[in-house]
């Protein structure tokens, strides 16, 4: 089992496109759940639908873990 990571960012460039999380080399390849809000001065925005995205999706992939399913 791994254990669960929550991040919170605050990204105050409204010109961002993307933003990047390290959450080290011993947790690439697996599954997170994301999801965005937005803020302005008169409070925050809904939140997104969760996404799940994969880490590590641009790296080569090598020494990929085996789990069994």
């Amino acid at each position: 089992m791994h254990a669960v990571l929550c991040f919170q960012i605050q990204i105050n460039d409204s010109s961002a496109s993307h933003h990047v999380v390290t959450v080290g080399s011993t947790n690439f390849y697996l599954p997170y759940n994301v999801k965005i809000q937005s803020f302005n001065p008169k409070g925050r925005g809904p939140e997104s639908p969760v996404k799940t995205i994969m880490s590590a999706e641009e790296r080569k992939y090598t020494n990929v873990p085996n789990y069994m399913i």
